[in-house]
């Protein structure tokens, strides 16, 4: 193994999830919230305009202000009205909601990954007001290099999210192991031969890294908490 691809949000970071905040501060449900943002039903991150802010094809006013018409067709008797800043532009909720907490116990795995030799990077679906936030926290600094979705043109779980990392890197899939949160991402690596394993604990992951003899067994491991 020559690569690690370690996701942020729900590994690296917590309390990363702001959409709930949000579409109450809007008055709708979580739901609605995706359909305005141009989702169907049910969908989530990987639909409409959602999708397209995480792949920087549509920037943070144009997202809130297609939000803000689509659910005077959707909703006209709860339609939302944005805030305006002092330009007239929508204040972007994105930031305002969004507070995330760095899992000590996962950088210093990233930290030990790295003492051994390993590079290791961060592979992230996000959005603008995410990154810089990430960015001014330091949260990015623990890594050898960042691929954010919107500054790249993709998103998990498209595989060229994947093999334009791996291009990038200069590493075969046979030596790359990412580590995501979330299941379909961890299925879509592991079809392009990439190792792969869904996060539940730093505790789990160092686990697996110790089956794999990437990290010392006899080193002991620090409990997670936000710092």
């Amino acid at each position: 193994m020559r690569l690690f691809i370690f996701d942020m949000g729900g590994v690296v970071a917590q309390n990363v999830h702001c959409v709930g905040h949000m579409a109450q501060a809007l008055g709708l449900t979580v739901e609605e919230f995706f359909l305005a943002a141009g989702g169907r039903s049910g969908s989530t991150y990987n639909g409409g305009d959602v999708r397209a802010i995480q792949e920087g094809r549509c920037t943070a006013a144009e997202f809130w202000l297609r939000l803000e018409g689509r659910s005077r067709d959707l909703f006209p008797q709860r339609a939302v009205r944005l805030r305006r800043d002092g330009e007239g532009k929508p204040v972007d909720l994105w930031g305002t909601f969004f507070n995330p907490q760095r899992d000590s116990a996962v950088v210093a795995l990233v930290g030990e990954l790295r003492d051994r030799g390993y590079r290791v990077v961060c592979g992230t679906n996000t959005l603008p007001a995410h990154y810089e936030k990430h960015r001014a926290l330091g949260d990015y600094d623990i890594f050898d290099g960042v691929y954010a979705s919107h500054r790249i043109g993709v998103a998990k779980p498209d595989g060229e999210f994947w093999g334009l990392i791996l291009k990038a890197e200069g590493v075969p899939p046979s030596e790359a192991f990412f580590i995501d949160d979330l299941e379909e991402n961890v299925v879509a690596a592991r079809a392009l031969g990439l190792g792969a394993h869904r996060f539940v604990s730093a505790e789990d992951i160092r686990k697996k890294l110790e089956t794999l003899g990437c990290v010392d067994p006899l080193r002991p491991y620090v409990k997670g908490s936000a710092g």
